[in-house]
């Protein structure tokens, strides 16, 4: 008896896997005869991930609306608007559509003929790259009877800031090299009028650096290359 269960049992294990293999098998693709079909897929697959990737990073690369062109490899442009302005140390000056002139009547110019004036500086702006040309550009209107004063400040690695440097109309946009390679700077702009009303404003402020070859910035002065001549 035991023995005749025992042939059931395997007939219908028998009849069961034929019953899979002919209905329930997964189908093959019409590519299976190259062997190379899986690896194919695989492929186009990474492939299109990559260029899905690669169209993402450009996304993030390509310029904004209102962003600085391209400039080239070592040069860093810094803008700064109204918004920006903010950020800085004011002393009877204000920020509207711009940078101007306040109305506080205890700053005294000392300047001829204005009767008062307002100060502003920047943020400081550092670099882990010393540069050594520095191009100031500023946009901004002076009515009549009113003037202003752009002047910046840079800060070797591991010594105090230098002295201020005036920029005077001529040389704006032009390219300041630096006695010694720096990592930092400031600007300073100081705003001369009879009220604020009448007073010059500032619409932007742009600081391009060049990186200087061959020299990283540190905070150890000793770490500079030493001339031995």
């Amino acid at each position: 008896m035991k023995k005749a269960v025992g042939i059931f049992v395997a007939a219908a294990c028998l009849i069961l896997s034929l019953f899979y293999f002919l209905t329930l098998r997964p189908e093959v693709s019409s590519d299976s005869s190259n062997p190379s079909s899986s690896q194919n897929l695989t492929k186009s697959t990474v492939d299109q991930t990559s260029e899905n990737n690669s169209t993402g990073a450009k996304r993030w690369t390509r310029a904004a609306k209102g962003d600085a062109a391209p400039v080239a490899m070592g040069t860093r442009i810094v803008s700064h608007k109204p918004a920006d302005f903010e950020n800085g140390s004011p002393e009877n000056a204000i920020v509207t559509d711009g940078l101007q002139m306040g109305n506080n009547p205890a700053f005294v110019s000392r300047v001829l003929p204005y009767k008062t004036f307002g100060l502003y500086i920047s943020p400081e702006e550092s670099y882990a790259e010393l540069f050594d040309v520095i191009v100031p550009k500023v946009e901004a209107t002076s009515p009549e009877g009113s003037d202003l004063t752009f002047e910046f400040r840079t800060r070797p690695p591991g010594r105090d800031w230098t002295v201020w440097e005036e920029v005077t109309d001529d040389r704006l946009n032009q390219p300041f090299h630096l006695d010694a390679p720096a990592a930092a700077w400031q600007y300073r702009i100081t705003f001369y009028a009879n009220d604020s009303a009448s007073s010059p404003k500032v619409l932007g402020v742009k600081m391009e650096t060049q990186a200087a070859k061959n020299l990283a910035a540190t905070e150890n002065q000793n770490d500079l290359p030493v001339s031995t001549q």
